[in-house]
């Protein structure tokens, strides 16, 4: 089970509500969510880019573009 299907099954419950309708479309948008912001966390940690700048500068600079679309 994914953690946006287990988010799902906690709103549910606050709720007391089931969202049979609704729950692909809840689920999509929580999925782009987490991608992005797990994702933009990711590549904007200073470690990460002090180590990826470390290993491959061109790397570096298409992570920090990337990074900056997604945010």
């Amino acid at each position: 089970m994914s953690q946006v299907q287990l988010d799902i099954g906690s709103l549910e419950r606050a709720t007391c509500r089931l969202f049979w309708a609704d729950k692909a479309v809840i689920q999509q948008v929580q999925a782009a969510s987490y991608q992005q912001v797990f994702l933009v966390s990711g590549m904007s940690h200073p470690k990460f880019l002090e180590t990826l700048q470390a290993l491959s500068p061109r790397g570096y600079d298409r992570i920090a573009k990337v990074a900056q679309t997604l945010s």
